[in-house]
């Protein structure tokens, strides 16, 4: 919350269940919300066209792009859920 405010809240959440699902514990999650933020304030820093910037950056970037991020390099970093 103290990194990326309201936008890192769910690709945090995300990141967290992904690192449960994943056995990463609790260091997993902890690294998961920091890139969530890391990500989150990258994606602000990111300039878009005039034309397009009142669709975009509402639902395309703050609302769909980080948790698909965090969620992607959780899966291919750490690892792929185990079976139960």
């Amino acid at each position: 919350m103290r990194m990326a405010s309201r936008p890192g809240l769910v690709p945090g959440f995300i990141g967290g269940y992904l690192a449960g699902q994943v056995n990463a514990g609790f260091f997993g999650a902890l690294i998961a919300g920091l890139l969530a933020g890391y990500i989150v304030n990258f994606i602000k820093k990111v300039e878009v066209p005039s034309m397009i910037r009142p669709i975009m950056a509402d639902f395309l970037l703050f609302r769909l792009s980080p948790p698909l991020i965090v969620g992607g390099l959780m899966l291919k970093v750490i690892g792929l859920p185990s079976p139960i």
